[in-house]
């Protein structure tokens, strides 16, 4: 509507400047035969006007009206966003400061306490450790020593069929030392483990292997892949992990599917923390847990990983 009136405005102007060229034309040549001619058009110019302007002002009031309405209820949504906003604001308050009172003020001593408690526990043990192994190592050599000193001695006192006898014997002892040998190749082993909660573990970060040598390398060095009892040594472990890591536990269910075995007591496992959806069975291969992303899954065992052995007493 708006363009049309400067349409018609636009004629109108161009319509007078017409007819001022027109009049200076005749009244050069000759006299005006039309002297109210200029007159009459003004005033049929003013006609016009005066139609169309109470049209313009009462489009402007319907559009004054409007904003004026619009802007009430802009400023009825700003009221309303801002008191919204005070109350948020109002219950996050009352809520931090309810967290807060259910925090010990202590919190971060107690933490601290039970961490150097734990390093001392740790430092202990493998001073400990080290010192039975020195002293087992000195206590094998010196009576090595002596075995051999006695069975040279032996030898040229006692006769021929009494040497074979002492044949026998001299393998038993090697046997023995073998053994005692291997003890002390657990010892060792012990050492690598560190204390988790109330137990010992072995995190291997390095090394991926699949399930089976992963099982193997556990019982070299003294223990078996990890089976972790209850929730709280569950959460002990995850909270000394890589989260970028998948690692083996020594949980599988290859006998029979569903009934799930520790590897280290035989016997049925009773705690679980599995991920959703969990055990999931893409196919008759996945029948081995692992730790990955905050909780367990099943998965193909011939798959190299990381993995967690756990230090068992005898």
């Amino acid at each position: 509507m708006f363009k049309l009136i400067i349409c018609l405005l636009r004629v109108i102007l161009i319509l007078n400047q017409f007819e001022s060229l027109t009049g200076l034309q005749n009244s050069s040549s000759s006299m005006c035969i039309y002297p109210n001619k200029s007159n009459k058009s003004k005033e049929f110019y003013k006609l016009i006007l005066k139609g169309l302007l109470p049209f313009n002002v009462n489009l402007l009031q319907k559009n004054y009206n409007k904003l004026n309405e619009n802007q009430g209820q802009i400023e009825t949504l700003l009221r309303e966003f801002r008191i919204e906003k005070e109350t948020q604001q109002n219950v996050t308050k009352v809520l931090q400061a309810m967290i807060l009172k259910l925090i010990p003020q202590d919190l971060h001593h107690r933490l601290a306490k039970i961490d150097h408690r734990q390093q001392l526990l740790q430092n202990s043990m493998k001073i400990q450790n080290k010192m039975i192994l020195n002293t087992k190592e000195m206590q094998l050599q010196i009576n090595q020593k002596l075995i051999n000193k006695q069975l040279e001695t032996i030898k040229k006192l006692i006769p021929q069929e009494i040497k074979q006898s002492l044949k026998a014997s001299h393998v038993n002892i090697r046997f023995q030392f073998s053994k005692i040998q291997r003890t002390l190749s657990k010892i060792e082993a012990h050492q690598r483990f560190q204390a988790i909660g109330l137990k010992f573990y072995y995190i291997e970060d390095n090394i991926k292997q699949n399930w089976t040598t992963a099982s193997q390398s556990c019982r070299k060095m003294g223990g078996n892949l990890a089976t972790p009892q209850n929730n709280e040594e569950f959460q002990a472990i995850k909270g000394k992990i890589n989260p970028d890591h998948v690692y083996w536990l020594g949980i599988s269910d290859h006998h029979r599917k569903g009934e799930f075995i520790s590897v280290a007591s035989g016997e049925r496992v009773t705690y679980f923390k599995w991920l959703p959806g969990e055990p999931l069975y893409d196919d008759d291969s996945q029948r081995y847990v692992n730790l990955f992303n905050g909780g367990m899954r099943v998965e193909n065992g011939s798959i190299n990983r990381n993995f967690i052995c756990q230090y068992y007493e005898d």
